[in-house]
């Protein structure tokens, strides 16, 4: 068998994945250009910047559009995240301020996944973790593999900043 041959056959057998998957693409595509003129998105935003990025009218934009098509109040969307590990504790670190004044946040879904507990500080002490960093942190267990609303409400508290 060819080449050609082999390709062809592989695309053959994906088609009816292609066709499912067809719909869902041009609706995704339908709301970026939505987004696109509800947000007044120009030529001029995809200029390029120099220097620090300070008053950059595309990464405004970008974000802008982002928070459109997924119907967010604000949007933050950067290369420079690494992992969702990274972009999550970014996030959580500005919902939590600053840790010096004991900011509490809770975990209400169980504990967290590996990496995230190193960036919290909650299996074992880590240099730069939050818990380092003088946030404090619960862990509110599932019950019955689902969220434990009373757990989550006895844990809230005046220092509780944040519910995970």
């Amino acid at each position: 068998m060819t080449l050609e041959e082999i390709r062809s056959k592989a695309l053959e057998m994906a088609e009816p994945q292609f066709k499912q998957f067809e719909p869902i693409a041009l609706a995704n595509t339908k709301k970026v250009l939505e987004a696109f003129k509800k947000c007044q998105v120009s030529d001029y935003h995809f200029n390029g910047t120099t220097g620090y990025g300070y008053n950059d009218s595309g990464r405004e934009k970008l974000d802008e559009v982002f928070a459109y098509v997924f119907k967010g109040e604000k949007a933050l969307v950067r290369p420079h995240f690494v992992s969702g590990t990274h972009a999550l504790a970014t996030t959580l670190i500005a919902l939590m301020g600053n840790g010096s004044n004991g900011s509490e946040f809770i975990y209400a879904v169980g504990a967290p996944y590996d990496t995230m507990q190193s960036v919290i500080g909650a299996a074992r002490p880590v240099r730069g973790s939050l818990i380092e960093k003088g946030f404090t942190y619960t862990e509110v267990p599932l019950k019955d593999n689902t969220y434990d609303l009373e757990a989550i409400r006895n844990a809230v508290n005046s220092n509780t900043r944040t519910v995970v």
